[in-house]
């Protein structure tokens, strides 16, 4: 008689189990079900270098997106003009409930003139066009790399302290430099004083993102 008690609570027990793991999995699908999750690509009026991307938005996003339960990352890219990369996408999934959660945090994050989002396909006319940052092109033409690398290094020790951000790109035989701050006015004037070369163009960044 005993070990029928046993065994008949073993039985019981047993069943229990499974029948709390099948209601908890059913809670699961169902929660999945319930939280409608949006397709969002951030546009970043600005080329980005893959590395800086990561280090500026991409990893502490992610962190603070995980923590709060906002959604995830699922891709980046950068479209290609006639100068290369001009601006960076950052693609997320996000949960619809959490949308305003994950706009706020945008609010944090310093961008440039023109960027936006792109909701379910569809550009967020509620939120607009937003950032503050200005930027300035610089093209090189046909110098050696060597010849570059020190103009580059004057360059960084001219403009120290004038711009948020900076990148360069090689293409064929141009060099491309950015560079994005609030206030580019001094560093067009420094710049200015070499543009007497025929192998350096300098132009203003469209404060619109312009896709090619």
């Amino acid at each position: 008689m005993k070990k029928r008690y046993i065994y008949c609570t073993l039985i019981f027990l047993f069943t229990a189990l499974l029948v709390g793991c099948s209601s908890k999995q059913e809670k699961n699908m169902s929660d999945l079900e319930n939280n409608q999750m949006l397709e969002v690509i951030l546009k970043i009026n600005m080329p980005l270098n893959f590395e800086d991307l990561e280090e500026i938005y991409e990893y502490p996003m992610t962190k603070y997106m995980e923590e709060k339960e906002i959604g995830e990352i699922t891709g980046d890219g950068s479209p290609v003009g006639e100068f290369g990369p001009y601006a960076t996408d950052i693609e997320f999934t996000i949960n619809e409930d959490k949308l305003s959660a994950f706009k706020a945090m945008l609010e944090t994050y310093t961008f440039p003139q023109g960027s936006y989002l792109i909701i379910d396909q569809e550009k967020d006319e509620k939120l607009g066009d937003f950032g503050s940052l200005v930027g300035i092109r610089i093209i090189f033409n046909e110098i050696e790399m060597n010849q570059m690398g020190e103009i580059y290094s004057k360059l960084i020790e001219k403009l120290d302290g004038l711009y948020w951000y900076n990148t360069i790109y090689q293409l064929d035989t141009m060099w491309i430099v950015y560079y994005y701050g609030e206030n580019i006015e001094s560093i067009k004037q420094i710049v200015g004083k070499w543009q007497d070369s025929n192998h350096i163009a300098v132009s203003d960044m469209p404060t619109v993102l312009l896709e090619e």
